[in-house]
């Protein structure tokens, strides 16, 4: 674990990580005054700016090295998405509403995250190079994106016309919405999606109490607790959100361990061995071939094992 450090003040926050090892967040400026989205890179910390306004955050990191995040305006009366690259800071508009954050982008460039609509409801959305795009809701009122992979796939959460459903984690494909469901509760959010298509996040099981990590892929949905190893599972790990997926399928998230006192830990799920090589994506079909790897290993054994991490 490395010391990344901050601007001059106290504290720093890390959200994103790139295939080089680009690290993209916010940190304090000297006297805790305001917080600047920050990029951590072969030792050097830099303030990547603001649009006039007093704070800024980075949240997603390109291989190419183009950052996406919001920043206060002149006055910061508003949030706006922006995008850092080339050494500038652009305003990526708005749905027409006043606040706007920019929370991922693939290696096309392609830009996911939510906007203020005119009539203030918070809508996911999508900035190209033709503009920015309302991707619509579940038949709610709301919307929110989390993350794209590099085909496109927008992966998120949005109400729906269902009174007893605040909001269902949700697939944006370009042309339609899908609802991924949940496990029984009233509550699920999809936080990210590899380019296998294999989309994590959380939802609340029957009880509309408890929150497990997550997994949809081709098949359907799977609580990620099932996947476990039984030593994992006898020794008291409850995995409670899931929160980044690589194209290996290993994933990072949020457990508790009742047993050993412990409320909050990062983990990590990884297959048992872990210097196995997931292929490249090379198309749809390898796509299912993966998938359908993944179903089998989950009908035998477990495959999944936890590696506890930090607070």
């Amino acid at each position: 674990m490395h010391d990344l450090g901050a601007l001059g003040g106290t504290y720093s926050n890390a959200l994103a990580i790139n295939s080089s090892g680009v690290t993209v967040g916010s940190a304090y400026l000297s006297g805790n005054f305001a917080s600047h989205a920050t990029r951590w890179a072969a030792g050097a910390v830099t303030d990547l700016g603001t649009l006039g306004g007093t704070n800024s955050q980075a949240l997603g990191i390109s291989d190419s090295g183009n950052i996406v995040g919001y920043s206060a305006v002149l006055g910061d009366s508003a949030n706006h998405a922006v995008l850092w690259a080339s050494g500038s800071i652009t305003d990526l508009g708005t749905l027409g509403g006043t606040f706007s954050t920019a929370h991922d982008i693939n290696s096309s460039d392609k830009i996911a995250g939510a906007s203020f609509t005119s009539s203030s409801f918070t809508h996911a959305a999508l900035w190209d190079g033709s503009g920015v795009h309302d991707l619509g809701t579940l038949g709610g009122r709301y919307s929110y994106a989390y993350a794209i992979n590099d085909a496109g796939l927008v992966v998120g959460s949005s109400t729906t016309t269902s009174a007893t459903a605040p909001s269902h984690a949700a697939l944006w494909n370009g042309l339609t919405v899908t609802d991924l469901g949940t496990l029984g509760g009233n509550y699920s959010s999809a936080q990210d999606v590899n380019n296998f298509g294999m989309v994590v996040g959380y939802s609340r099981l029957a009880d509309n109490v408890t929150f497990h990590a997550t997994l949809w892929d081709n098949t359907g949905i799977v609580d990620l607790n099932t996947l476990l190893d039984d030593d994992t599972v006898n020794a008291g790990w409850v995995l409670s959100s899931a929160w980044g997926v690589s194209d290996k399928g290993w994933i990072v998230g949020r457990a508790s361990n009742l047993k050993l006192g412990l409320e909050n830990r990062a983990f990590l799920l990884s297959t048992p061995d872990v210097n196995a090589q997931v292929p490249e994506p090379s198309g749809a079909a390898l796509t299912l071939v993966a998938l359908a790897a993944l179903r089998l290993c989950r009908r035998g054994r477990p495959w999944m094992k936890i590696v506890p991490g930090g607070n």
